[in-house]
C-alpha cells in the first residue's frame, strides 16, 4: 500500500482525485478524511495534515517565559509535542502495515519540515517504515502532480533542518523578547 501525506486536506483531496483519475473514495478515520483509490493494482491512501501537527515548545517548567531569566531560556532545549492528536491517531492506523510513504507537502522549507516531522512520528509508530519518497511539485495541476509522482525523489533533510533552525530561533527569540 502507498500512503501519501499532504500539508492540507484540500491538497490531499485534489491530489487523490488527480492520481486516481477521478475514481477516489472518501472515508474518515475519526474526523479525519482519508482518500483511497487503486492505482496499478495497488491500494493508495492520501491524508491531509493541518500544517504542522508537531509543536515546538519549551519543556514544562519553562513555559512561563516572563518568570525565567532570558539567558536561561537561550540554553533550554525545546521539545516537540503532537498538537493534532486526531491526525496523529489516523496516521498511526494508516501506517500500521505500510512500509511505504510518499511525502507530498509543499515544496519549500516549511513543507519539508512538516514532512520530516511526520516521517519521524510515523517511524515511532512503525519502525519498519523504510520506503520514503518525496513528490515535488509547484502547483496542484494534473501535469505537475502526475510528473511529480512519476519522478519521486528523496526527502531533503538539509532543507528540513533549515526550517527547524528557523523554528527554534523564532521560539527562543520570541521568548527572550
Amino acid at each position: 500500500m502507498q500512503l501519501v501525506i499532504c500539508e492540507k486536506n484540500i491538497a490531499a483531496r485534489r491530489i487523490a482525485y488527480i492520481l486516481s483519475n477521478g475514481q477516489v473514495k472518501s472515508t474518515h478515520l475519526g474526523k479525519i478524511p482519508v482518500y483511497s483509490f487503486t492505482k496499478n493494482d495497488e491500494p493508495w491512501d492520501v491524508i491531509g495534515l493541518k500544517g504542522h501537527i508537531i509543536n515546538l515548545d519549551y519543556p514544562s517548567g519553562f513555559n512561563q517565559w516572563t518568570k525565567i531569566p532570558p539567558h536561561e531560556l537561550i540554553e533550554v532545549e525545546p521539545c516537540k509535542n503532537v498538537s493534532e492528536t486526531g491526525i496523529a491517531s489516523a496516521l498511526k492506523t494508516l501506517v500500521k502495515d505500510t512500509p511505504s510513504l510518499i511525502v507530498a507537502t509543499d515544496f519549500d522549507r516549511e513543507g519539508e519540515l512538516i514532512g520530516v516531522e511526520v516521517v519521524n512520528l510515523l517511524r515511532s509508530y512503525n519502525p519498519a517504515l523504510n520506503q520514503i519518497k518525496r513528490a515535488r511539485y509547484s502547483a496542484i495541476t494534473p501535469f505537475e502532480i502526475n510528473t511529480a509522482f512519476d519522478n519521486l525523489t528523496e526527502v531533503d533533510y538539509n532543507l528540513s533542518y533549515a526550517g527547524e533552525a528557523r523554528q527554534v530561533i523564532d521560539l527562543v527569540w520570541g521568548a527572550v523578547l
